[in-house]
């Protein structure tokens, strides 16, 4: 039999390494030190599975990794970037910062084009939406586009 990395599916999915009957010196030290006592990678080195991908081939090389491990692990890592980013916008807004990654002088994406509103109401023409930009100006009545 040959080493594997496969996804565990139960209460959730965990990242499961499968050992031979007689591993190697280094597939123990790489379970040992990236895996728990359960063969499940600790959730510490999800951000860095690249790294265990190379020490598991220079372990093995006949061991398998699935795809689905892969496609796993980069959502979770997209998530977790994505948690972080959203802590972190969060933590500066409680501080009452504008700053905001990405954007030049602490603008909201939504502010990068400023906007002046207003609408106003007349009894012949109904209510009319003219909103002004820095980049030009439209008006017409809702649900119309100006050409």
């Amino acid at each position: 039999a040959r080493a594997s990395i496969s996804l565990q599916y139960g209460e959730s999915i965990a990242v499961r390494l499968r050992l031979p009957a007689k591993p190697s010196p280094a597939l123990r030290k790489l379970a040992d030190e990236y895996f728990d006592p359960a063969g499940l990678l600790r959730q510490e080195h999800f951000q860095s599975f690249h790294q265990v991908i190379e020490v598991f081939r220079q372990a093995d090389l006949d061991a398998v990794i699935y795809s689905d491990v892969l496609e796993y692990l980069d959502r979770e890592n997209e998530l977790a970037e994505g948690l972080d980013l959203e802590r972190q916008l969060l933590a500066k807004l409680r501080r009452g910062s504008r700053d905001t990654p990405g954007q030049p002088g602490g603008a909201l994406p939504w502010r990068s084009l400023t906007l002046a509103a207003s609408i106003t109401t007349s009894t012949t023409t109904g209510a009319s939406i003219s909103p002004s930009a820095t980049t030009g100006s439209f008006s017409g009545m809702p649900g119309s586009f100006p050409s």
